[in-house]
């Protein structure tokens, strides 16, 4: 009778750990917010529509520092990917001026002015060397030449980006760093 009451009042141990760890919709939800609120890319993924014509490399200095900027003005996220992630890139651009004319430019030369946006600290990737594979086309618009960019990365390879009185010495470090990148690829 005692061994009865005994087993009765102690609680089981895996029941326990059923109700103090979190359900798999309880995760989902929690990564679902965060990527939501900017501070995470959903489960390592993350795509955006810039609402904008994507302007080729080679369209001069002034330009591509709008477009750079313009790209950046776009982004929300405060995290940064740490590690290597993969891209892919369409454009959704007028096929008869792709095909008929001399208005476009060769894809290779849209993706260099699309990475020179995506990365510093003001971007979703420290420098563009992390991206280990990139896909990029270009598909039929109607209306307003635009792009699309989506990533992907293992889920936890990201960094959350400094915030406030931090945010400048960030800044810095990367910075730093990019230089650091350049001198030892020449």
């Amino acid at each position: 009778m005692d061994d009865e009451r005994n087993n009765a009042a102690k609680p089981d141990p895996q029941e326990t750990l059923r109700n103090e760890a979190f359900s798999f919709d309880d995760q989902l939800e929690m990564e679902r917010k965060g990527a939501m609120a900017g501070i995470n890319p959903m489960f390592g993924e993350w795509q955006h529509h810039f609402a904008f014509a994507p302007v080729p490399y080679g369209n001069g200095a002034i330009r591509r520092g709008e477009f750079r900027a313009a790209i950046q003005a776009n982004l929300t996220n405060q995290w940064l990917y740490a590690n290597e992630i993969s891209l892919e890139i369409n454009l959704h651009v007028d096929v008869q001026n792709t095909l008929e004319t001399d208005q476009t430019a060769d894809l290779d030369n849209y993706a260099k002015a699309i990475l020179d946006g995506l990365k510093g600290p003001n971007g979703i990737m420290f420098d563009d060397t992390q991206v280990q594979s990139l896909a990029i086309s270009w598909i039929d618009g109607y209306g307003a030449a635009s792009f699309t960019v989506a990533a992907k990365s293992s889920p936890d390879d990201f960094v959350l980006k400094p915030q406030g009185i931090l945010r400048d010495a960030g800044r810095a470090l990367v910075s730093a760093w990019a230089r650091t990148l350049d001198r030892w690829a020449r």
